[in-house]
């Protein structure tokens, strides 16, 4: 999985995934205080934007969603979410001491400047070639939105349900639809405490949510309380420790027989249905590769060395699921000249918006050895592909 790097703001607590930084920055014009406010700590402020007048504060551990631009005092602009095109999001607590006093004073949709003296910044040191050591740092943030990290509640002492295994729990919200299965693709949202409260980890502190079929989840317990789920809902089970962390456990948990999990169905992806190719109409290439036509689209058609982006379902030829990103929420992009050879051959035969069956022969797919466990050897898969585009 390719991750994206993380803006610089966020380098100061999390050195290894920082920015990559233009060694000559352009200069832009930072905006103008409007009735500046100094904090306790030395931090400037000032609203460029109020947002909603009585809405909520983020507040540590809460995960926000910001647009930013990023000044030296001359105005050498060093790092802009805007012109990426794209909000940071991030855990707050976990970037440069400014932002987390600064973020927790806004509200959803104000737009503030910040001027941060370097002892809130990235003091002595700085920050690789763009951020000189002792430099004071001037932003333009707005808060799009927030997302409260879960708070811990304790178990009841009455009430409690118990799973096949015997896990205690409570279901916190009932949620929609039909109850899960373990075919089902969710987005799972977690947190983990000490019977006493103390945090230990959390959904919160990965770069990106967790989507998975629920039967591909490792541990047994997940997958257990999961199933009680519908989609939306969630609930808090008291787990053994050696569940939970089969390998090294957390140092939060100390020698702690059990800890205290809150498990939530954020999210149900729906996957295609399987539907066994109709003989009489596929077509079949010199190399052996079969496909049929689903979607005819009107877009251009790739080359074996574009880079493209697609939404797809792959099946054994019973039917049996082994991939999808339509389970994960999210296209894929990929080198065309990087997948197997069916993917190859088949992509090129498709416009942007183009959805076509592949059946691909082990030949053109993992031939003799497969791809362990899911992909046995000498087995033939059967992709439903959906080209959305072709990214140069």
């Amino acid at each position: 999985m390719l991750r994206r790097l993380t803006p610089a703001l966020l380098a100061l607590s999390l050195p290894a995934a920082a920015a990559v930084q233009d060694p000559n920055p352009a200069k832009s014009a930072i905006p103008d205080d409007k009735d500046p406010v100094t904090t306790a700590s030395g931090l400037r402020y000032s609203v460029l934007r109020a947002g909603e007048p009585d809405g909520d504060h983020p507040a540590i551990g809460d995960r926000v969603t910001v647009h930013y631009t990023g000044w030296l005092t001359d105005g050498t602009e060093f790092d802009s979410s805007r012109r990426r095109g794209e909000p940071a999001r991030f855990a707050l607590g976990r970037v440069i001491p400014g932002w987390n006093e600064g973020l927790q004073l806004m509200t959803r949709g104000t737009r503030c400047k910040f001027t941060i003296p370097p002892d809130l910044g990235y003091g002595e040191r700085g920050f690789g070639a763009v951020i000189p050591p002792k430099a004071t740092l001037v932003f333009d943030v707005e808060l799009i939105d927030f997302e409260k990290a879960p708070a811990f509640v304790a178990l009841p002492a009455e009430g409690r349900s118990k799973t096949e295994s015997g896990i205690e729990y409570v279901i916190e919200e009932a949620g929609r639809g039909e109850p899960l299965t373990a075919a089902d693709h969710v987005e799972l949202h977690y947190a983990v405490w000490t019977t006493v409260g103390e945090p230990v980890m959390s959904y919160f502190d990965e770069r990106a949510p967790v989507r998975t079929a629920i039967g591909d989840l490792r541990l047994p317990f997940l997958r257990e309380l999961l199933l009680t789920l519908r989609e939306g809902g969630s609930c808090r089970a008291e787990v053994k420790t050696a569940d939970a962390f089969p390998g090294s456990r957390p140092p939060a948990l100390g020698d702690a027989a059990t800890c205290i999990w809150m498990v939530k169905a954020a999210k149900v992806f729906a996957v295609p249905a399987f539907v066994a190719p109709d003989k009489d109409k596929l077509t079949r290439t010199d190399s052996g590769l079969q496909y049929q036509v689903l979607v005819e689209g009107s877009g251009r058609k790739p080359a074996a060395s574009d880079r493209v982006r697609v939404h797809y379902a792959g099946w054994l030829e019973d039917g049996t699921l082994f991939d999808s990103s339509h389970g994960r929420g999210e296209p894929a992009a990929f080198e065309l000249s990087g997948v197997i050879p069916g993917w190859t051959e088949g992509v090129q035969l498709m416009a942007e918006g183009s959805t076509y069956l592949f059946v691909i022969p082990p030949a053109l797919a993992y031939r003799e050895a497969g791809h362990p466990p899911k992909i046995p050897g000498n087995a033939t898969l059967v992709f439903r592909v959906e080209l959305i585009e072709i990214v140069r």
